[in-house]
């Protein structure tokens, strides 16, 4: 499944008088594309080797890393780490150079029991999200602890909140309860904006969030876990707005920064067919992974009808989206193909990310994320982006 973008436009359904079609509904634009605007022609690049690697820029423990959650790029030029393994936001210069850290593991002010985002905010200041803790820490100008942001009372399960202007916040809230039912069941999000002290402002729409499956193994315990076929919800945002989309086929919705629905762009020829090949794959790469007793686990699972159209979606500085093709464990050891869509929800082409390369995020001239080597070692990266 990974590799060249699939698309099975057929003659009877594509437009014949255009590539773009774009409706109106109340005000909302529907952006349809049915093929890349440059296709082959599309010059966007990314470079595989990086014009700067955290972990070889300098020595010793600061520049050792695991279990990153996220990592910024700062006005300043320079990189903050969320490094989840020693629970600590590390800065680092332009050049790659340590300059301080901030956070230890613990439960108290500063501290930190489970590393989730950081993101620069308005006035020079950090955020950081703790998934465990449930809260927002702000670090002030000097990257020192300045306050404190509880969603402990807003839900049981919330994704990782985005600064959205004037203080407040976008983010996933989940409104599903865990299932007590054997089967397959999904996640329900809520895409709602946030207050400077963490309340619900209002709440922007709905959309099925991530998968999971419940069984019982052989043995009559209990499993919950991964399903053959991973889907999800997502959400981004940057100083453009915010796109959302739950990747069930190649469509999302670009908000405005005040919230307002902009536009809904989609593919309708974007194939989602999950053959039986690739469910085997899918199903092979399981077993690499899996211990032993979770092998009958694995031969239950049941396969969906389809796959989801993609795996991640981006929103970088300048208005562009970005949605990573799915595919799956399989395809973990490959590239990875981005589809790009112009802010006005064009589809402008595909571009591709080295394999085992997590975006974290995207600017103008650079892609900042992970790389996990074959020794599985990490190594927070800036790639090049030509444009």
């Amino acid at each position: 499944m990974a590799g060249a973008v699939t698309v099975a436009a057929c003659a009877s359904e594509a437009p014949t008088a255009a590539r773009i079609v774009y409706r109106d509904s109340a005000g909302v634009s529907l952006v349809e594309s049915w093929t890349p605007k440059h296709g082959q022609d599309f010059v966007w690049r990314i470079a595989e080797a990086p014009v700067l690697d955290l972990a070889t820029s300098g020595a010793g423990a600061p520049h050792e890393f695991y279990s990153v959650a996220d990592a910024t790029w700062l006005s300043d030029g320079r990189i903050a780490v969320a490094d989840g393994g020693s629970s600590q936001v590390r800065v680092f210069s332009r050049s790659g150079a340590f300059l301080y850290s901030a956070g230890r593991e613990g439960d108290g002010p500063g501290d930190y029991q489970r590393l989730a985002s950081v993101e620069e905010v308005a006035g020079d200041s950090l955020v950081v999200f703790d998934r465990s803790a449930k809260r927002l820490t702000i670090l002030d100008s000097q990257r020192t602890f300045g306050r404190i942001v509880s969603l402990r009372r807003e839900s049981n399960w919330i994704n990782r909140p985005h600064a959205a202007g004037a203080g407040n916040f976008l983010a996933l809230l989940s409104i599903s309860d865990w299932p007590d039912a054997e089967g397959p069941w999904r996640a329900l999000y809520d895409v709602v904006r946030l207050s400077p002290t963490g309340t619900v402002l209002e709440t922007l729409e709905r959309l099925p969030g991530h998968s999971g499956f419940r069984l019982t193994l052989k043995d009559g315990s209990p499993a919950d876990g991964h399903p053959l076929i991973q889907t999800g919800g997502y959400l981004d945002v940057s100083p453009a707005g915010a796109v959302v989309g739950s990747g069930d086929e190649m469509s999302f919705r670009r908000y405005t920064v005040m919230g307002d629905l902009d536009y809904i762009a989609r593919v309708p020829s974007y194939d989602v067919r999950l053959t039986e090949s690739m469910i085997q794959a899918e199903r092979n790469a399981m077993l690499t992974l899996m211990s032993e007793r979770m092998r009958d686990y694995i031969a239950e699972l049941p396969a969906p009808g389809r796959r989801p159209a993609y795996s991640d979606l981006k929103l970088d500085a300048d208005g562009f989206v970005w949605a990573a093709e799915y595919h799956g464990l399989q395809g973990a050891g490959e590239p990875t193909a981005w589809l790009v869509f112009s802010p006005q929800g064009e589809w402008l082409g595909s571009v591709s990310t080295p394999p085992r390369f997590e975006v974290y995020e995207i600017g103008k001239e650079y892609i900042l994320g992970l790389l996990r080597d074959d020794f599985d070692v990490e190594h927070v990266q800036v790639l090049a982006l030509s444009r």
